[in-house]
């Protein structure tokens, strides 16, 4: 099986959404939001309320993306008896 990856700009991003009448789902901060804190800063609610991407590249090479809850964490020995 072949893999393929694609970036997508913010504007791409933005007419995908616009396309499906789903604009109003992109929020974009005035600074940074690289963090769960920061991102819950941004919008003033809990951690808890963030949702946070784990990209993670499993022993067999293959991508995988863990979406949890901001105030989640992952436990990385756990994690690599499973994957």
């Amino acid at each position: 099986m072949s893999a393929f990856f694609f970036i997508m700009s913010t504007e791409t991003v933005k007419a995908y959404l616009k396309e499906r009448g789903l604009e109003n789902i992109y929020i974009e901060f005035p600074s940074s939001s690289a963090t769960v804190a920061l991102a819950a800063e941004q919008l003033g609610c809990e951690t808890d309320r963030i949702a946070k991407s784990l990209a993670i590249k499993l022993k067999s090479g293959r991508l995988l993306v863990v979406v949890v809850s901001g105030d989640s964490k992952l436990d990385n020995s756990k994690f690599k008896k499973l994957f």
